[in-house]
């Protein structure tokens, strides 16, 4: 895994033999999917490059006890969302490390880069293909599941898979705590963790908190820095289409061109809209957001205004152990040898 991240830290150099097999398979992961632009696929796989650290995967791994040689290891069925590049890796990086064997039902719209790495840590270490399966339609024989998916097939894994130990993800979003002194700086941070991947992403911040009286004009600045968003078909086709329904409903919003910020208590927002809400004190917020918690991935604010929370601008930089929904993957793993 350490050698696998040296070589997605090594994408930044723009040049070598793996940088060139990355961006063939990065042109034809787009070609499967529009969403996936070459931009947003190296910044993803450098974001696990700064993951698969030599040091951080010595701290996170030495949590775990090792299994013992004698116990066998588990058929796990794996299915992978595919809104983000990669966005699977980090549970398959899992059974690989806990000694299971994975079967993989890849995402349609993410099944290219995945076994691109696979291949990779092939590479690096044979035994990893014999750990490794790819369900080309249903699984079978699995004898634990993790399943990714919308609120609604959720349910459906819940019944599909209930029968065998699971953990079952559905939707969820990040939210931004602003108190109105942010920096020039920290907003810019913010407004990447805002958009980036077209703000689809789980940890993609869709939903922001401000206070009474909070004025937006520094904020719709910072935003207008991804104003080539709107070059892109799909992401047009979002926001035109968006815009179109805040003018007919009459909906109050704020628009700077790029992105809508429209005032909802919902935390999930379309792809080119943005939610808020104000609030009038931090205590009252606490409330809310605890009230929310099964609907969010994580936190960000600046200067730490929002207990546990993430700095702005690392929404989509997670640690090793920044487990999806706070479900620790590795415990769940080793219990069940």
């Amino acid at each position: 895994m350490a050698a696998l991240g040296d070589d997605l830290r090594s994408l930044s150099s723009g040049e070598g033999q793996f940088y060139h097999s990355f961006m063939e398979a990065v042109a034809s992961a787009e070609v499967r999917n529009r969403w996936f632009t070459p931009q947003h696929s190296l910044n993803a796989a450098m974001a696990l490059g700064e993951m698969l650290n030599k040091q951080d995967l010595d701290i996170w791994i030495s949590r775990y006890k090792e299994k013992d040689a004698g116990i066998s290891s588990k058929n796990v069925g794996l299915v992978l969302p595919g809104n983000v590049p990669m966005v699977g890796f980090h549970d398959l990086m899992c059974v690989l490390m806990a000694g299971h064997v994975a079967q993989v039902k890849y995402a349609s719209d993410d099944a290219v880069l995945l076994p691109f790495l696979i291949n990779r840590l092939e590479e690096h270490n044979a035994g990893i293909g014999e750990q490794v399966s790819a369900a080309n339609a249903l699984l079978k024989g699995y004898e634990a599941v993790i399943a990714t998916g919308s609120n609604n097939s959720a349910r459906y894994f819940k019944q599909y898979f209930g029968k065998v130990p699971h953990i079952i993800r559905k939707n969820r979003n990040a939210v931004a705590v602003l108190n109105g002194d942010e920096s020039r700086e920290g907003l810019s941070k913010l407004a990447a963790d805002c958009m980036a991947y077209f703000g689809m992403g789980c940890r993609s911040v869709s939903k922001l908190y401000v206070p009474e009286g909070y004025l937006f004009d520094p904020l719709l600045h910072a935003l207008s820095e991804f104003d080539s968003m709107t070059q892109h078909d799909k992401y047009r086709n979002n926001y035109d289409y968006n815009k179109a329904l805040l003018l007919l409903n009459k909906q109050v919003h704020f628009d700077n061109g790029v992105v809508m910020l429209t005032e909802n208590p919902s935390i999930a927002s379309p792809v080119s809209v943005i939610h808020f809400e104000y609030y009038r004190n931090v205590s009252d917020l606490e409330e809310l957001v605890l009230n929310q918690a099964e609907q969010l991935q994580c936190i960000v604010s600046e200067a730490d205004i929002f207990e546990g929370s993430v700095p702005f601008g690392r929404a989509q930089h997670p640690a090793l152990w920044d487990y999806a929904d706070g479900v620790d993957t590795m415990a769940f793993l080793h219990s069940l040898s």
